[in-house]
């Protein structure tokens, strides 16, 4: 079953997390869809790049750590260390 939230928002992880009795395995593959080249890179887009990844990791953590998982996965791309096709904030 494939589920989906603004990740960036603890109040929705936790709504999502506390509504699944079962839970074995999270897999978050959140990212948002931009493309700029490094020079045109604002502090906004960053930051809107990173809420997706890093916020979201975070609320999942904290919405599921009294939770006994068998895999809490976190994926990211090789884009974030190659910077492929202008994708320059991507993780």
């Amino acid at each position: 079953r494939a589920l989906a939230c603004d990740v960036s928002q603890p109040l929705e992880v936790k709504s999502l997390m506390a509504s699944l009795a079962e839970l074995g395995a999270v897999f978050h593959l959140a990212g948002v869809d931009s493309s700029a080249p490094l020079g045109e890179v604002t502090a906004q887009s960053l930051q809107e790049e990173m809420s997706a990844k890093v916020e979201g990791a975070w609320n999942l953590h904290e919405a599921l750590q009294d939770r006994e998982l068998e895999s809490f996965v976190l994926y990211g791309s090789i884009a974030g260390f190659w910077g492929s096709g202008n994708q320059t904030v991507y993780c």
